[in-house]
């Protein structure tokens, strides 16, 4: 697969396309598991438990009066 947008980064910055091919990557993996690792951290400040969040019994429905 080619990002569409690899090509346009490499004439806005003047360098080549491995170059940028090699940077877009390496910001978007660790941007990816910060995501994860945030997402964890603020369940936990929510005081939310981590391990029943992803029951879909523990999630209530917007209006239904249930919690």
């Amino acid at each position: 697969m080619v990002a569409p947008i690899i090509p346009a980064l490499s004439q806005t910055f003047s360098t080549s396309v491995q170059t940028v091919a090699l940077i877009v990557p390496a910001y978007l993996i660790p941007y990816g598991v910060a995501t994860l690792v945030y997402g964890l951290l603020a369940l936990q400040a929510n005081g939310a438990d981590c391990q029943n969040s992803a029951d879909p019994r523990s999630i209530s429905r917007a209006g239904d009066g249930r919690h």
